[in-house]
């Protein structure tokens, strides 16, 4: 997706929380409200924008006035009344009736083999993780238990909790497994598909998974029907034991903060913090020599790292700043917890570290310096990683070590006005704050006592009432099929464009049919962007043309493309900076063969960066290296869909005003083998050119006819290759 419209995201994700809780019924919803059905409102979106509010009920078991009524905090919140009990009424102890008794899932099988047990054993190996997991280890002391630290993963235990990579709890009786760290693997910012950890480090040989909140939260359920994901009494969102310290004891940990204040005596100005998640490409040097002239206290803070050759590198490595505090840099001891440096702070500087998840505990803005280099990593699971730049998470600002001084003077200047986004984003990694480890023991003690548990555990995604039904999605964009053909035989290409003939289409033909969509209030489509795609858009004649008429027909429309960068060189970049003029988003696939043409990763990064300087309005992100694709075909048969799918609200627009739902459906017009898939599945597009009767209910409908004839919803991976086979025309 080129445009990642956070509010649009969140509607997103509401919606999904609401459809996969079991209390939303849909065809119950329409027959208690027949103004709903009589108006062809969708069900689920009313619900969410309207009927909550109105103390509809969403079914049975939910009553949406009496919830208002019972409790003042929901209706202070001003939000849906279900979304406030699934977000945080049911962890207060809301109840969703007047009579209502807990039906949650009962742990008998291990009752009688771990009632009685009252020793915890806490695996750590880092520091980190020490920090992560000693809230917990506080609250089950409290409570009674014996709680033990120890490095010895092959300690014969109890009741073992973990957070490691690659944990192996085989030698616990009961285990409870925990994310070694925020950002563990990817960022989790890609609801659909990623990231997808669990595949390397299964969870499903534990009795319990935790996740910090909603972010996480989505991103397992996108994987929810792989077993490796699924721990035996499943997984739960329980919010990040390590920010209790910060909620739970406000006065400990003003203390705390104040005392560091005092070592460092600080001066009564502005801070800002450096905490990279290595150190490495002169990163310290280029915050300090950025930054030194700025009217602000520069604070280091490195991490612990639980080597010795790590941490005699990070001692050599500070030490030429040791003793400069009149000059206004301080040295953080590197064991110092990073929450009490935050708590200092005003500004994050970083490369991405999960620590510009963890600022926003405290509304500090993290701002992420994107061509500074995270070091090469020999032998990471058999294969050496080569150095690359860093990939903070998006909602960080980000910016260039040229331009870091002139971004931390404008956040310092702006900061008030990045509160309202940072708390939001806060609410939405972050669940139970101050209450993180009083609900993981409360769960860990009912699953050993064979209790009702006093949590549910997440919902998996697959479910039966997925089938036949709508989601109200809204839109996010509009993806015009400029060009057909492209430079790569991408075997499995969702959109077949190694099939498709060499067309390429002008800005014009699409502005019938892009009017219609835009200018009609009874769809969704007016706050879309725009997406110039194929194929590849390079391949097109008048490209440039293309975009600047494209940006002069919708000026208030974000227009972008994607690209698989085959073009790129030095000389290539310089000439046609100036031309793209009228671009505001550029995605970049990093295909396998795109870098190996180009002459590596390395050289592959460096023509971004130059893209990046030359072309400073152009918000350039660029895909991860692709390893894999899903794999997909069609059959005659129709079959039930049983999952979500990534690609079920990809609007692919074609020059004769063909909307198709989905890069597959666009695609199976180049392919002449599933004619008989194409009479089966007149869903499969809208054509624009004959009005837009019938449009909404189209649009917004899953599953469509086409999803029961497909495999790419059962999202199984291909090596990705580059493919001989190919049905390529000339036309």
């Amino acid at each position: 997706m080129l445009k990642k419209v956070f509010h649009k995201l969140k509607t997103t994700r509401d919606l999904q929380l609401l459809w996969t809780s079991g209390l939303f019924d849909k065809d119950w919803y329409l027959k208690n409200n027949p103004d709903v059905a009589q108006g062809k409102m969708y069900p689920l979106l009313h619900y969410y924008k309207h009927g909550g509010l109105e103390r509809r009920h969403p079914g049975p078991d939910f009553n949406s006035g009496w919830y208002l009524d019972t409790y003042p905090d929901a209706q202070a919140a001003g939000i849906n009344p279900l979304l406030h009990y699934l977000k945080h009424g049911r962890f207060k102890g809301h109840k969703p009736l007047p009579s209502f008794s807990s039906r949650a899932s009962t742990v008998n099988t291990r009752k009688n083999k771990h009632g009685s047990l009252r020793r915890i054993t806490f695996f750590v190996y880092e520091p980190s993780e020490f920090q992560a997991m000693k809230p917990v280890a506080l609250e089950a002391s409290t409570r009674g238990y014996e709680t033990v630290f120890t490095k010895n993963f092959q300690l014969p235990v109890e009741i073992g909790v973990y957070c490691k990579h690659f944990s192996d709890a085989s030698n616990s009786r009961f285990s409870i497994i925990m994310l070694h760290d925020l950002g563990q693997e990817q960022w989790p910012e890609c609801p659909s598909l990623e990231p997808n950890f669990w595949s390397e480090e299964p969870w499903d040989a534990f009795d319990i998974g935790i996740l910090p909140g909603q972010a996480w939260s989505q991103c397992w359920l996108s994987v929810s029907t792989q077993a490796a994901a699924r721990p035996r009494l499943g997984v739960f969102d329980l919010g990040w034991p390590k920010a209790d310290i910060v909620f739970n004891d406000l006065a400990g940990f003003d203390k705390e903060v104040d005392n560091l204040r005092k070592v460092l005596q600080l001066k009564d100005r502005p801070s800002v913090l450096y905490a990279p998640s290595f150190e490495n490409d002169g990163k310290q040097d280029d915050f300090i020599r950025s930054l030194i002239h700025l009217p602000v206290n520069l604070l280091i803070k490195q991490a612990p790292w639980p080597d010795k050759k790590n941490r005699d590198r990070i001692r050599e490595t500070t030490a030429k700043y040791q003793g400069r505090e009149e000059d206004g840099i301080y040295v953080i001891d590197p064991d110092t917890s990073i929450m009490t440096c935050l708590a200092l702070s005003d500004v994050l500087v970083s490369d991405e570290s999960n620590c510009l998840i963890e600022a926003l505990l405290f509304e500090v803005p993290g701002i992420a310096v994107t061509d500074w280099l995270i070091p090469a990593i020999p032998n990471y699971r058999g294969v050496d990683l080569p150095p690359r730049f860093a990939e903070p998470p998006s909602f960080a600002i980000k910016t260039t070590r040229a331009e870091l001084e002139t971004v931390v003077k404008n956040t310092l200047c702006n900061r008030e006005k990045l509160r309202p986004k940072i708390r939001e984003l806060r609410d939405y990694y972050f669940s139970h704050l101050g209450q993180s480890s009083a609900v993981i023991m409360d769960l860990i003690e009912a699953a050993l006592a064979g209790a009702p548990l006093p949590v549910a555990p997440l919902p998996p995604m697959v479910t039966k009432k997925i089938k036949n039904d709508q989601w109200g999605i809204k839109p996010a964009g509009v993806h015009i099929i400029a060009v057909e053909n492209c430079t790569n035989r991408c075997e499995f290409c969702s959109t077949s464009a190694p099939f498709a003939g060499k067309n390429s289409y002008p800005a014009s033909s699409f502005f019938p049919w892009l009017d219609q969509l835009f200018n009609d209030n009874q769809n969704s489509f007016r706050d879309t962007y725009i997406a110039i795609t194929g194929g590849e858009p390079f391949l097109h004649a008048n490209l440039f043309l293309f975009i600047d008429e494209m940006k002069e027909k919708y000026p208030l429309k974000t227009v972008g493309l994607t690209t698989n960068f085959y073009w790129a060189s030095k000389t290539k970049i310089r000439e046609i900076a100036p031309l793209l003029k009228s671009l505001d988003e550029m995605l970049i696939s990093k295909y396998p063969i795109t870098v190996n043409r180009i002459g590596g990763e390395e050289k592959f990064d460096e023509l971004v960066l130059l893209l990046k300087y030359l072309c400073p309005h152009i918000n350039v992100e660029v895909t991860p290296m692709i390893n894999a694709f899903i794999k997909w075909d069609f059959h005659t048969d129709r079959q039930a869909v049983l999952n979500a799918c990534c690609t079920a609200f990809c609007y692919m627009l074609k020059a004769d005003g063909k909307l198709f739902r989905c890069s597959l459906a666009c695609g199976l017009e180049h392919r002449p083998e599933y004619r008989a898939i194409q009479n089966l599945t007149p869903e499969r597009y809208f054509d624009i050119s004959k009005g837009l009767d019938g449009f909404s209910e189209w649009s917004s409908k899953y599953p469509i006819d086409l999803c029961h004839h497909c495999t790419f919803w059962k999202h199984e991976y291909s090596v990705w290759k580059n493919s001989s086979k190919t049905g390529q025309r000339d036309s």
